[in-house]
């Protein structure tokens, strides 16, 4: 995990955006995340489906808030910066498929420039 590479927060994002902006370039940009498009054909709710997907981005958002918290981060922003680095994630790996182009991945993940 690249998390387990440093204590602090922000090199493990950067570390885990630059895997997946390598990830997208070795796969010729069909790399992408499996639960978007999963989201988007699911009938309803409360399918299965649809709870899996939730499950999904929890446990996502549970990895990086598990880790601000660790690092020392207050608990009230933990929350909204976990769903903030996952919605990053997801929205810059479409925008470098139809960009073809990992770089924009390695730009958002650089949250350390803030």
């Amino acid at each position: 995990m690249c998390f387990d590479q440093s204590d602090d927060p922000a090199i493990g994002v950067r570390t885990f955006f630059e895997a997946a902006a390598q990830e997208m370039a070795d796969s010729d940009y069909s790399f992408g995340c499996p639960i978007a498009p999963m989201v988007f054909d699911t009938p309803g709710l409360e399918s299965e489906l649809a709870k899996a997907c939730r499950a999904a981005w929890e446990q996502w958002s549970q990895m990086y808030r598990d880790k601000l918290l660790a690092s020392g981060l207050a608990d009230p922003k933990v929350l909204r910066l976990a769903d903030t680095i996952v919605a990053s994630l997801e929205g810059v790996l479409l925008m470098a498929g139809s960009e073809r182009d990992a770089e924009c991945i390695r730009q958002v993940g650089n949250i350390s420039d803030f």
